[in-house]
């Protein structure tokens, strides 16, 4: 694929001014106005081919009410399975609007500038899989119209991506089973402490009931579908990205290690997040993420998990190139390639 490249200085002709005047701290606490000068070097092509819809799957084996899980050891059959994947939230852990803050992000009537905190909900074949459960999760769902889930993908325990499990309980009554919930040990256990009334010897009616399934570096099945964990690090936290098929999923990434990277390899779609326009510790901003685009080359890519000090997304989207977009809250990204490779 040819190269692609957003280099960011004062160097480029066209100024856009983006998000104005913002007053709230933000992530990393900044709260000066928020501008961008970009200088453009743009020579992609081939990125944008548009998918088809999905197709079906049988329903996903399941074991003790939920996915059985092991190392991989064959191949899932991905023809005739299609992937859809719709973002449910594409904010930060403040959500934007930012309570507060009348910048004109957090003021602006377009729609793509109303952002939940970060998740997504992926259809693969006939298997429905969340990735976090926020503290949006019940207006997600609700936005969304969905009334089945397999299972749910945790990328790590910070409180933007798991503080909407107790609303995993509806699943609960309408399925009559537990919820399986895959994620790091160390990210299982801290669900076990927040939500420590559900894993009572003693529990008052209705509390969710969740199944902790522990996985780590290796392939794994949730019911009939092939997860991929990718390791990143959020700053100095390790942090799970998933892949399934030719999508994968990365948030809260600031390093990605050469071993992870090959994982990102031969993708069609590739969402990543990106924080804002200015550096930040532990989230990549907007020139990290392209770079990482250019490296990885997959066929499409959406940034998510954004601040309000990104800027306007109208304002944005005009300086990216072809092929790479913001996510926005209720975008839905189809593919039904076969995967060209497994890592």
């Amino acid at each position: 694929m040819p190269s692609l490249k957003l280099r960011l200085g004062r160097s480029w002709n066209e100024q856009a001014a983006l998000g104005g005047g913002c007053s709230a701290g933000g992530e990393g606490g900044i709260r000066t106005p928020v501008t961008l000068a970009s200088k453009a070097v743009f020579k992609t092509a081939a990125f944008d081919r548009s998918a088809t819809s999905p197709r079906g799957l049988s329903h996903p084996e399941t074991a003790n009410g939920g996915a059985k899980v092991a190392p991989c050891l064959r191949r899932t059959i991905f023809a005739p399975m299609g992937l859809r994947m719709e973002f449910l939230g594409t904010g930060t852990s403040q959500g934007v609007p930012v309570i507060g803050c009348h910048c004109a992000v957090c003021t602006s009537a377009d729609a793509r500038d109303k952002r939940l905190r970060s998740s997504v909900w992926i259809t693969a074949g006939d298997a429905r899989i969340l990735v976090d459960a926020g503290p949006d999760l019940r207006q997600q769902m609700l936005r969304s119209g969905q009334d089945r889930l397999d299972g749910v993908l945790l990328t790590h325990e910070h409180m933007d991506h798991v503080a909407g499990i107790d609303e995993l309980r509806a699943f609960n009554f309408a399925q009559r089973r537990a919820m399986d919930l895959f994620g790091l040990p160390r990210t299982l256990e801290a669900v076990r402490r927040m939500f420590h009334y559900a894993f009572a010897d003693v529990r008052y009616p209705g509390v969710p009931e969740l199944n902790l399934v522990p996985v780590g570096k290796d392939p794994f099945m949730l019911g009939a579908v092939r997860v991929v964990p990718v390791e990143v690090m959020h700053e100095k936290l390790s942090v799970l990205g998933y892949r399934i098929g030719d999508l994968a999923y990365i948030t809260d990434a600031k390093t990605i290690a050469p071993a992870a990277r090959e994982r990102l390899r031969n993708l069609d779609v590739l969402v990543l997040n990106a924080l804002r326009i200015d550096p930040h510790r532990s989230h990549l901003n907007l020139a990290e993420a392209l770079d990482l685009v250019e490296e990885l080359a997959p066929r499409r890519a959406f940034f998510t998990h954004i601040s309000h000090l990104m800027g306007l997304h109208a304002d944005v989207a005009r300086v990216l190139p072809p092929g790479v977009q913001l996510a926005s809250d209720g975008l839905v990204v189809e593919s039904d390639d076969p995967p060209t490779s497994h890592p």
